[in-house]
This record gives C-alpha cells, sequence and structure tokens, in this order.
C-alpha cells in the first residue's frame, strides 16, 4: 500500500502533479505513457478506451489462469481502472 497510496496516484493526476511517479517516455505506437510508483516498485500504464475494454473483457480468463498457475512467469496486472476528465468550467 505504500509504494501504490492511491490517494497520492489519484492526486498526482487530478492535479497535473507527478512529482511522485517516474515518467518513462513510450516509443511505441500507441503513445501510451509508464508512470513507476515513487519506489519504482509498480508500473502503471495509460491505454486507449479500446485496449480497456479489451482487457476488462479478458480479466475474468486471466484471473483464472494466474490462480490456477501460481508460479507463471505472465506478468501481474493489479487493478485496471478508468478516470475521465471534464472541463467543469465548460459546463452548462
Amino acid at each position: 500500500m505504500s509504494s501504490l497510496a492511491p490517494a497520492q496516484i489519484l492526486s498526482s493526476f487530478f492535479n497535473n502533479n507527478f512529482d511522485g511517479l517516474y515518467e518513462m517516455d513510450s516509443s511505441g505506437k500507441s503513445g501510451s505513457l509508464f508512470y513507476y510508483t515513487h519506489d519504482k516498485s509498480y508500473m502503471m500504464k495509460t491505454i486507449p478506451e479500446r485496449e480497456f475494454e479489451s482487457l476488462r473483457e479478458a480479466l475474468p480468463d486471466y484471473y483464472a489462469m494466474i490462480k490456477k498457475n501460481t508460479n507463471s512467469l505472465i506478468c501481474r496486472f493489479y487493478g485496471l481502472h478508468g478516470v475521465e476528465w471534464t472541463d467543469s468550467e465548460n459546463k452548462k
């Protein structure tokens, strides 16, 4: 929990202050951004909505496979979260 500190991570994104996260440039085609927690124990990746939906559909089977094969070398996903920004100044 000290690595992830959900309040700190959410605050970083909402306040556009990434002092507690380390950004790694992405040269990939998707243009996704990678962030590491302050202690570099965990990595977060931004993904497009279509990839989010695909991963969400695959998670039940992924979870069952990881539960069954506890020694698997496949990377572990610890969360899939959606964040939406709205422009409150332009709302009517």
